[in-house]
């Protein structure tokens, strides 16, 4: 057994203030997304992207859909310039100092479990 009760408080730790900081996050920049958004969003889910996007073709004309693969965005993102978006809109430096722990709900371009 040795040490690994400490792996399991800091992992515990880690997912308190990852809950606490997406909760923040979702507050500050809900109010942003368009409602035609579905990614990572409390509330909607890949289903109802598809509900959505099956009424509107059914309602309206349309001439082209766009299907675009995003795996691998959160590796090529320059870490950096997300911190500082982070530091510019929320007062709370606490945020912007971890958002490894925010990004990695999406981890690696792959939606893990999005709430």
């Amino acid at each position: 057994m040795g040490g690994s009760g400490l792996w399991a408080i800091t992992a515990l730790e880690d997912k308190i203030v990852q809950s606490a900081v997406v909760e923040v996050l979702n507050a500050v920049y809900e109010v942003d997304f368009l409602g035609f958004s579905y990614g990572c969003r409390p509330g909607r889910n890949p289903h109802d992207a598809l509900d959505a996007l099956a009424v509107g073709l059914e309602r309206s004309r349309v001439n082209w859909v766009l299907n675009i693969d995003i795996c691998g965005f959160f590796d090529a993102m320059v870490h950096g310039w997300v911190v500082r978006f982070i530091e510019h809109r929320i007062a709370s430096t606490h945020c912007a100092t971890h958002p490894e722990r925010v990004e990695s709900r999406c981890a690696g371009g792959r939606q893990t479990q999005c709430q």
